[in-house]
This record gives structure tokens, C-alpha cells and sequence, in this order.
């Protein structure tokens, strides 16, 4: 288990620093004020927020008070040694429940539960509903702790003024016979107390843990709990167990909570006498009053976050959105001269579309026959839709039934008229001559009669023809005649949305190219909290009694050298990009073209489709 935490013990590397009484606090001091400004510039950025936490952390417990943490196994007795030492129940202490969630008890004036939830969320709670977090079996309360992180009690009671404790969940051994604590609440305590039962020897997990806390240089105080059992119990228990035990702990002491509770109760001070908390409490006194290893241990903390502060500025350039960010500006670089070429290729369309908007605007301003209203659907494809197409094709049977009529009506007056003429000739011979002529003759004479009939006949059927295809033609003209507006319109709306294609994909261009930059700023700060680090860490090295070993001072500056080595070269990018502002251009286009051109709708009436024709002469009947 990587675990910072440890208590100092004149090692060969620690320097050797003369502590006068308030500087270990002055230090600490001095130390919180520049975290708080790195983490004042850190916190407007959301990519660091996880490491921004951590550091958080570090300042609120430098400046609280100090942290002890609690360890044991399920029944060792911690939280009724929390509840004894405060003197009163706080936390519940209901045998069959052990302490489900990490609890730091802390002096408050306002007596609450604070609830700290996974996702960030900090929510207040009134001190009686602390048994919903720590021990309660309800469903609703399995729910709530699988969301939390860890709670804090505050509680008003003089000896939280000097300390905070920390009851941690009891050590459960896993599937190896490992025993684990949360990393995040050991790095917090500034001391460690582990507490045992006479009834009880220790278990194969709990000796592990102890032999990863000695590798590592921590020395808990070790609380052997319920010496009350009978006179010898505490005895017993040492002589069974101070070789194993001896090596992990700076001190092997015993109590009896139990006395100490029952003291509490009656205010019998010669159980109190046999609890031993008194000497519990100078204990707690001497952790509170030891502020030179605290320091070491905020110190310590610092360094590990320096590194992790270093990773997370390694891969800002390899994570996104920075990535992505960075890469769109770039290939923006890149792509400069086609991006010319493309706008320029753009530019010639919008003056083509413009054009074919104002064409598209007139097309029916000359239209005042029908025939020139075909030549105009026949001329735009846009028109040629399946009503239209029947439209026409009625209008050319029309047109042609027309055509025809006229060359059949002027073939009958040719008739006619040469039939007159045959008339006038025969009526100026001599009276006598012609009431004498032979039969013959009057049967020749009969036969144009004859074929005009006929020519008048189908004449008449004809203007028939043509007056039935003008009805029906007229019939669907009022429709055909909306139809080809709205066509209209929609063919010079289609052209505005051409103009409107080239205008949003400049303006998505260009909104990425803000949101890009607006992203690259962002990590603006991270780049002033990297210069602040590079400034505070030189001075925090160049300190001759700097609180650290010669390794850890070894490790402050190669770490600086590496976070010195980082560049984000994004505001060199941000400073060579142009954002295009032709779409403002396209917009007052649009509004241009809405102003200068307007439809004119068709506006052919059916009396100007109408063809003028002559009716059918009537017969005359006339062969003489």
C-alpha cells in the first residue's frame, strides 16, 4: 500500500531542524496561505479538478485540528472509546453493528452530520440521524452510504478543540487475509491509534497491515480495550502478545472503556481511575502538541500531490478536449490556403446565386399567353411537375385544336368564297341562256354545294372540340396557377438556402474555432498555477531547514525540473489564428436579396389564355 503517513523518528536522512514553540505553526502557516492562492487559480478549471481536491484536502487539514485515526477490528471498541472520550453517546455503539462508514468527528459550536457523497455533493444533516449513516440496516440507509465517500460529525465538546478523530470502518480481511483501510482517510491523520481487545489476538490481516505501516516508518499507538474483563486480562494479553506486537508500536498501552463509560454515567471517579483514560488523554495531548512531525506529514502530502500535479500537466496535451482543440487549430494553420481557395470558390457561387434569385423573381413578369406560360415551364424544369406536365398537355391539345379550327374555318371560306365567285359568273349570262340549260349542267353545278356541306359540317365539329378542351383547360387552371407560385416561391427559398448552406458552414467553422479557443484558454490557468508552483517550489527548495528529508528535497527539485520541461505552446496557436467574419457578408446578402427582389406571382387571367376565334359560319344552303 502506497501510504505517505508515517511518525519521525530521528532517521539518518531527516534534517535537523531546532523548533522554537510556534514555529512549526508559523511554517504551516506560511504554508496553507500558498496553497490556498495555487488552489484559488486552480479551481475556475474544470480539467484539474480531481487533483484541485486533493489539494484542497491538504489545506483544510493543515489548518484543522490534529487528525487521529482509529483502526480495529469489528467489537475492538472504537467507537465506544470515541463516545467515552467526548462523555456522551454520539456515535451508536449497537454490538451487532459495526461502523459503516468512515466518521470524522470534529469540534463544531452547531452540532451537525455532514455527508459527503461520491459525486461532490456535501449535504447537512441534525446530529440524531448520525446513526443513519454509521449503523442503521435499513434499505433507504444501504442506498444513501452507497453513494458516500465518508461524514463528519461536529460535536461541541472541549477535547475536539485540540483534536479530530477519525472512526474508520473496522478492518475486514479479504480473500488473502489482507486487512484495508481507505488510502484517502490514512493520508489525512497526522497520528495513528489501533486499538485491540484482550479477548481477542490479533489477526493475520491486521499483521500485515502493521508490516506495511513498519516498512514504511509509521508508528501507531497501540490501545489494548477491555482490561476490565478480570484483574489480569491486560497482563495476559502482553505477555502473549508484546514480541509480536512490540516491533509495529511506539507504545503497547491498556484500557477499559467499559470503566470509563460507567464512570461517565455515575461520576464515580474511581472507575474513571481504572479506565486508564487518563493516560489515554495525555496520549492525545502529546499527538496534539507534537506539531514538527505534523508539518512533516502536510509536507510529505505536498510532494506526493507536486508529482501528481506534474503527471496531470504531462497529459493536459494528450487528453481532451485539449487535444482535440489543439488539432482543429492546428490543421486550421495547415489548411490556410485551400480554405482561401474554398472561399473564393464560395464567393462565385453566392454571385451566381444571386443572379438566379433575381431571375427566379421575374420569370412570370412577361408571361401574358398561354403559350408564353408553356415556354416558361418548359424553360424551367422546376416547374415540371405532374400536374403542371397534365396542364400543358392540355394546353397543347387546346392550342392545336385552335390551330385547327382556324385552317378548317379559313379552307371553308376559301370554299365559299370560290363558290360565290362561280355564283356571280353564272348570274350574269343572259336570263334566257340560263333558264335553258340542260340538266347536265344543273348536276354539275350541284357538287361544290355539296363538298361545302360537308366542310361546314366537320367546321362545326371542330369549335366543338376546341370548346370542350377550353373548359376543361380552364378548369384546372385555378389550381395549376397556385401550384406554379408556390413553385416559385420554394425555387427562390432553395436559392436563399444556398446562400444560407454557405453562410452556416462558416459560421460551424468559425463556432468551432471559438470553442476551440475558448477550451485552449481554459487551461490558461493551469499554465499560471504551473508558473506559481515553478516560483513557490524554487523558494520552498532554496530554504536551508526546509521540512524534509534529503531524499525528499532530491525529489522536489527533479520533480520541478520535469513540470519546468512541460510546454503548452496553445497560446502561440490562439495568437496565429484568424477567425473569418465573411458570414456577417452572407447575412446582409440575404437581406439584400429579401429587399431588392420580390415575385412576381402569375398573374395570367383565363381570359388572356382564351383564344380569340370566329364561330362557325351558318350554311346557307344556297346551289342555284
Amino acid at each position: 500500500m502506497d501510504k505517505d503517513l508515517r511518525k519521525i523518528h530521528h532517521l539518518e536522512d531527516t534534517p535537523l531542524i531546532r523548533w522554537n514553540k510556534n514555529e512549526p505553526n508559523e511554517f504551516l502557516q506560511q504554508l496553507v496561505t500558498k496553497l490556498k492562492s495555487l488552489n484559488m487559480i486552480l479551481s475556475t478549471n474544470t480539467y484539474v479538478k480531481g487533483t484541485n481536491k486533493v489539494l484542497t484536502r491538504i489545506i483544510e487539514d493543515a489548518q484543522n485540528q490534529t487528525m487521529i485515526l482509529l483502526i480495529g477490528m469489528t467489537g475492538a471498541g472504537k467507537t465506544s472509546l470515541v463516545n467515552a472520550l467526548l462523555k456522551r453517546t454520539v456515535l451508536s455503539t449497537v454490538m451487532a453493528k459495526a461502523t459503516a462508514i468512515n466518521t470524522i468527528i470534529r469540534y463544531g459550536q452547531t452540532e451537525e452530520v455532514k455527508a459527503y457523497f461520491l459525486d461532490g455533493q456535501v449535504a447537512s444533516f441534525d446530529l440524531d440521524k448520525v446513526e443513519l449513516f454509521t449503523t442503521s440496516d435499513t434499505f433507504s440507509a444501504e442506498i444513501l452510504r452507497e453513494n458516500l465517500d465518508y461524514i463528519e460529525v461536529y460535536v461541541n465538546n472541549e477535547l475536539l478543540k485540540k483534536v479530530t478523530l477519525i472512526d474508520t470502518t473496522p478492518l475486514e480481511p479479504s480473500g488473502d487475509e489482507s486487512a484495508y483501510v481507505k488510502e484517502s482517510i490514512l493520508n489525512r491523520a497526522d497520528d495513528l491509534y489501533w486499538i485491540f481487545n484482550c479477548n481477542s489476538k490479533p489477526t493475520q490481516g491486521e499483521l500485515k497491515l502493521l508490516g506495511k505501516f513498519h516498512e514504511r516508518n509509521v508508528k501507531p499507538l497501540a490501545i489494548i480495550n477491555a482490561i476490565d474483563i478480570h484483574e489480569t486480562a491486560y497482563e495476559q494479553f502482553i505477555a502473549d502478545q508484546n514480541k509480536l506486537l512490540s516491533p509495529y508500536f511506539r507504545k503497547i498501552m491498556g484500557i477499559s472503556v467499559r470503566d470509563a463509560e460507567v464512570a461517565v454515567a455515575t461520576d464515580d471517579e474511581v472507575k474513571w481511575n481504572q479506565s486508564k483514560f487518563e493516560l489515554l488523554l495525555e496520549e492525545i495531548e502529546n499527538s496534539h502538541a507534537n506539531q514538527t512531525d505534523r508539518v512533516y506529514l502536510i509536507m510529505e502530502r505536498f510532494i506526493k500531490w507536486l508529482k501528481r500535479f506534474q503527471t496531470e500537466m504531462e497529459l493536459i496535451p494528450q487528453r481532451e478536449p485539449y487535444i482535440t482543440a489543439y488539432n482543429l487549430l492546428v490543421q486550421n494553420q495547415i489548411g490556410k490556403q485551400k480554405a482561401s481557395e474554398r472561399t473564393e470558390i464560395e464567393n462565385q457561387k453566392l454571385i451566381s446565386y444571386e443572379k438566379e434569385y433575381r431571375k427566379a423573381s421575374v420569370v412570370f413578369k412577361d408571361v401574358q399567353t398561354l403559350y408564353q406560360l408553356i415556354q416558361v415551364i418548359s424553360n424551367n424544369k422546376h416547374f415540371k411537375t405532374y400536374d403542371v406536365m397534365v396542364f400543358v398537355e392540355y394546353s397543347n391539345d387546346y392550342l392545336k385544336a385552335v390551330r385547327e379550327y382556324r385552317t378548317m374555318l379559313q379552307s371553308y371560306k376559301n370554299e365559299s368564297n370560290r363558290n360565290d365567285g362561280k355564283q356571280r359568273h353564272s348570274t350574269g349570262k343572259g336570263l334566257l341562256k340560263t333558264m335553258f340549260v340542260n340538266e347536265q349542267q344543273s348536276v354539275k353545278q350541284s357538287k361544290p354545294n355539296e363538298s361545302s356541306q360537308v366542310l361546314q359540317a366537320t367546321l362545326e365539329q371542330q369549335y366543338k372540340k376546341v370548346l370542350a378542351l377550353e373548359t376543361q383547360l380552364f378548369n384546372e387552371y385555378p389550381a395549376v396557377l397556385k401550384n406554379l407560385n408556390d413553385i416559385a416561391n420554394d425555387q427562390i427559398e432553395r436559392i436563399i438556402n444556398r446562400v444560407s448552406l454557405i453562410g452556416t458552414e462558416r459560421k460551424k467553422k468559425k463556432q468551432q474555432l471559438i470553442t476551440a479557443i475558448r477550451q485552449l484558454n481554459g487551461f490558461n490557468n493551469v499554465l499560471e498555477a504551473k508558473d506559481f508552483v515553478e516560483t513557490f517550489v524554487e523558494q520552498l527548495i532554496e530554504q536551508k531547514d526546509l521540512v524534509v528529508t534529503k531524499k525528499e528535497r532530491l525529489s522536489l527539485s527533479e520533480t520541478l525540473v520535469k513540470i519546468k520541461s512541460i510546454k503548452l505552446s496553445h497560446e502561440t496557436l490562439i495568437a496565429s489564428t484568424h477567425i473569418d467574419e465573411q458570414n456577417d457578408e452572407i447575412s446582409k446578402m440575404q437581406s439584400r436579396l429579401y429587399e431588392k427582389y420580390h415575385l412576381m406571382p402569375l398573374q395570367l387571367t383565363i381570359d388572356d389564355m382564351k383564344s380569340e376565334i370566329e364561330e362557325p359560319p351558318i350554311y346557307s344552303g344556297i346551289s342555284d
